[in-house]
């Protein structure tokens, strides 16, 4: 992942992972961007190499105090993706995975609220989710495939 770009403006690299298996050569990434007014917005994502079955997720995050994450998390190395995040009160987690598994995988939410859970293509299969905190915590969110031949996830809070 090169750069993105959301409504023109430039994003900053919140967390990024890479996997590898099964012939699959996967990256996946949180990106964020700071937007003064719109509900839309055209997502352009670069890549430095010829993108195969690419997949985004997008969430709007209203009165954040900071684009900073407070605390990130990667993990592409297992049948299951996981992270412990530091989150603050009245802070909120994001968290997105991919992964390559024959057949497409379906994906189960722990710790966190599953927003999608869908095929990008035959064989990859991507979620997301976030969740609210009103009160400072300490979670492990974890992303579960139905099946695993490579993917990863990434995670992050912000307050």
């Amino acid at each position: 992942i090169s750069s993105v770009t959301i409504g023109g403006v430039s994003a900053t690299s919140v967390v990024e992972t890479s996997f590898t298996g099964g012939g699959a050569n996967g990256r996946v990434g949180l990106f964020i961007a700071t937007l003064d007014t719109g509900t839309t917005a055209d997502v352009v994502v670069t890549t430095s190499a010829t993108c195969l079955r690419g997949g985004i997720g997008v969430w709007a995050i209203s009165n954040l105090l900071s684009s900073t994450p407070t605390s990130t998390g990667s993990d592409g190395t297992g049948a299951t993706y996981a992270a412990g995040l530091t989150v603050d009160a009245g802070g909120v987690t994001v968290c997105y995975a991919q992964t390559y598994y024959s057949p497409t995988p379906t994906y189960t939410a722990s710790n966190y609220t599953e927003d999608f859970d869908a095929t990008v293509e035959s064989l990859i299969g991507h979620t997301g989710g976030h969740d609210s905190y009103a009160s400072a915590d300490s979670p492990t969110l974890t992303i579960t495939p139905s099946g695993h031949t490579a993917g990863g996830g990434v995670f992050a809070s912000f307050a």
